[in-house]
């Protein structure tokens, strides 16, 4: 990518495009350009202050914010409607 400063871009994708639904959010380029979030790649523990990660690095944290997706669900619609039991769908 171009026009971010070294050290905060995205890191690569590791699905093929569209394989999961896109993120639409205006901020995920803005903020890291900010320096306000920081792409890190898997963790690896936790410490009481800090996190280490599976690049050999260490962060001190005040919080750490577990987001591992959604369940996709339309309870309100009919099963023959629409209905994502495994959750893939077509986009």
């Amino acid at each position: 990518m171009t026009g971010l400063p070294e050290g905060r871009t995205p890191p690569e994708p590791v699905r093929r495009p569209l394989a999961a639904h896109p993120s639409t959010s205006n901020e995920l380029l803005v903020q890291p350009a900010r320096g306000a979030v920081t792409a890190k790649p898997g963790s690896r523990s936790f410490g009481r202050n800090s996190a280490s990660f599976t690049d050999g690095s260490r962060e001190a944290v005040d919080a750490v914010v577990y987001a591992t997706g959604y369940s996709l669900s339309f309870p309100f619609l009919d099963p023959a409607v629409f209905a994502a039991p495994d959750g893939p769908t077509e986009l």
